[in-house]
């Protein structure tokens, strides 16, 4: 892969995971590993180290950033990790992202100046919220509309102007969550290959 980037992976695993039902990161994803295993070893490759958002048990031996506020979703979250102190530069990924590859998620790890830098699938207009990579930069915003009561990424991230990486449509498979017991049964599940004619 070349030289690692001068970026802290983060793994967002705080989340009540209401429609699995069940926390997500500690579900299969298939080959022995977890959702959270799967995700960290899509991450390690690209980062000098990786820290777990979240007071899961999950991935134990790695460092952990908790919210200084309950209950505020992902971007909860991301206000702690920015606030932290570990790092300027943050490569933010959920744990229920398990189709995610190294290759893909690459793209973002670049620095820039921007604050923030997301995908999005080209022809469309609304880019992806996570995974994200962020600046600490982008803390006052962060805290902003958190005090404001507005928790979605979406929001924050109109308001950042991210950079924009615009990827193959075919690569949408790989940006997919994994939120229902539905969609994870699809994970474990072969793709069988159509029947030659």
């Amino acid at each position: 892969m070349g030289e690692r980037a001068s970026v802290t992976g983060a793994i967002l695993a705080g989340g009540a995971s209401r429609r699995m039902g069940r926390r997500k990161e500690v579900l299969p994803a298939g080959d022995g590993v977890t959702m959270i295993e799967r995700v960290e070893s899509v991450l390690a490759p690209l980062t000098s180290r990786v820290v777990v958002v979240g007071d899961t048990p999950a991935l134990p031996d790695h460092e952990r950033v908790f919210d200084l506020r309950p209950d505020q979703g992902p971007l909860g979250g991301i206000e702690a990790l920015l606030a932290s102190g570990l790092d300027r530069h943050f490569l933010v990924v959920p744990c229920d992202m398990p189709r995610l590859t190294t290759d893909l998620l690459a793209l973002l790890a670049v620095g820039c100046d921007e604050p923030a830098t997301v995908f999005r699938l080209k022809g469309t207009a609304e880019p992806y919220p996570l995974p994200v990579r962020l600046d600490v930069a982008a803390l006052p915003m962060v805290r902003r509309h958190l005090d404001e009561g507005r928790r979605a990424l979406r929001d924050l991230l109109a308001a950042l102007r991210p950079r924009i990486v615009d990827v193959a449509a075919d690569r949408a498979g790989q940006l997919a969550n994994v939120n229902t017991p539905a969609e994870h049964s699809a994970l474990l599940t072969p793709r069988r290959e159509p029947p030659c004619s």
